[in-house]
């Protein structure tokens, strides 16, 4: 199951600038090169499935500042499920 992180602005909180889902996911061995598997069938990690940035905001790097968001929470998100072993 997805879950979307929205961007948005204090003054505007009804305005969308830019949103992301992120969804659990599994890679199977096949669909890896040798080493990244290390000995394992199927690797965890998560599917950014779209990033949009609203017409307004394009050309200024928002797009790239919203990656990184999404990269943080998937790191995050990693990280706390690696602790429930």
């Amino acid at each position: 199951m997805a879950r979307t992180f929205v961007w948005t602005t204090t003054e505007q909180r009804e305005k969308v600038w830019a949103y992301f889902p992120l969804a659990p996911t599994e890679l199977t061995r096949d669909t890896l090169s040798g080493g990244q598997a290390s000995g394992y069938t199927v690797v965890p990690g998560y599917l950014r499935a779209r990033l949009a940035i609203h017409a307004v905001r394009r050309g200024f790097g928002y797009g790239g500042q919203v990656l990184v968001d999404a990269l943080s929470r998937a790191t995050r998100a990693a990280e706390r499920g690696s602790r429930r072993t």
